[in-house]
């Protein structure tokens, strides 16, 4: 429940101190951290090196630029604000979860015989391709939170450049995680054109990674705020303070809370439930991608599997109404669009397998064959 995470400064370098209810951190420490990375990597390397002259450069070319970023920091440190550099909690573990998702993609992909570099670069187009889906999906749903601002009590339209900034403005947790999907998919197929690699295996080899990111992803909703549950009085229910994230300023313009209300009533933390449900989903396609009985099975799994669980979490929800004259949110129904697309591709796929199968009697004649041999 913590929107930024913590502040960079870069005029003390090595500093540690709180500041404005986060922690400030010279950068000098973060440097310190990559440098024991890279020893640490080296002593991990030794071993694949061929010569001691081949690992002396690799550790070289690796420090060079944080001792020049060192330096110059040292040199002109002080002329940056001293508020430093925020990291907002909601945009780090999107990053986290980028990282581990494409390294964990990587060696799936080596293990299949596939360049590890293709899962990155797959990652890295599916990620932004994504990033603006979702983007766009919480725009077209919640416009009035995007392009207007509240003055002397009453919403008013942002102009110039303010409303152009609010299409990227994410820091207030705007995205939609199921948005994403369309995008990432028409992103995932072009760059398999692109590439001349099979769609059904990269995406087999994907899916497992793709929710190690939803599930990090998840875990910056509950950071930022967003994404928040309904009333509960279960003894895990969480509270978010006043201003400590977005839920607690949604709940007081919906007249949930009292004028002198300092935390908000206990909610379900739908953030965690998505994001258990997410690495549930994470290490059950990890399995079926090891067992592979057929390409394509992982991704139909997930595509079934995911929309009936983000279906049931969003009973949780509070954050949505239902639409549509109903009960059912837009995320519910998106959910059931989901869920029906998905059948489709898996009767596709399976008729699809029925077809590039030998028949019955092509099976008994090859085996006769290899009998008489």
């Amino acid at each position: 429940m913590r929107q930024i995470l913590l502040r960079i400064r870069f005029d003390n370098l090595f500093m540690l101190e709180p500041y404005e209810h986060t922690t400030a951190v010279g950068a000098g420490w973060l440097i310190g951290v990559w440098v024991l990375g890279v020893v640490l990597w080296s002593l991990w390397r030794r071993g694949a090196a061929k010569t001691g002259g081949e690992l002396a450069r690799a550790i070289a070319s690796r420090l060079v630029l944080p001792l020049v970023l060192l330096a110059a920091l040292a040199a002109f440190g002080s002329r940056f604000p001293k508020e430093g550099l925020p990291i907002f909690g909601y945009g780090f573990m999107l990053f986290c979860g980028f990282i581990l998702g494409g390294w964990t993609a990587a060696r799936r992909a080596r293990r299949a015989g596939l360049p590890g570099e293709v899962m990155w670069d797959l990652g890295m187009w599916m990620f932004f391709a994504g990033l603006a889906g979702a983007r766009l999906f919480y725009i077209l749903q919640y416009p009035q939170r995007v392009f207007y601002h509240e003055v002397e009590g009453t919403l008013r339209m942002k102009e110039g450049w303010e409303l152009l900034l609010a299409v990227f403005n994410l820091p207030d947790g705007g995205l939609v995680a199921l948005g994403s999907v369309p995008t990432a998919v028409v992103a995932g197929l072009v760059f398999c054109r692109l590439r001349k690699v099979r769609p059904l295996v990269v995406g087999d080899l994907a899916m497992p990674s793709v929710f190690i990111g939803l599930g990090l992803g998840r875990i910056g909703c509950l950071l930022n705020g967003c994404c928040y549950g309904d009333r509960s009085d279960l003894p895990w229910a969480i509270q978010f303070p006043k201003g400590g994230g977005v839920t607690f300023k949604a709940l007081e313009l919906r007249g949930f809370l009292p004028e002198d209300a300092a935390w908000t009533f206990p909610l379900h933390p739908t953030q965690i439930y998505s994001s258990i449900n997410a690495f549930v989903l994470a290490g059950v396609c990890a399995i079926l991608v090891r067992k592979w009985l057929r390409p394509g099975l992982v991704m139909a799994f997930a595509w079934v599997a995911y929309p009936i669980s983000r279906f049931l979490i969003e009973f949780l929800r509070g954050d949505e109404m239902g639409k549509f004259g109903t009960e059912l949110t837009i995320s519910q129904w998106y959910s059931l669009a989901l869920f029906a697309s998905g059948l489709v591709f898996t009767i596709w796929l399976g008729e699809r397998s029925l077809r590039e199968s030998p028949s019955a009697e092509r099976v008994a004649a090859m085996r006769s064959n290899s009998v008489t041999r």
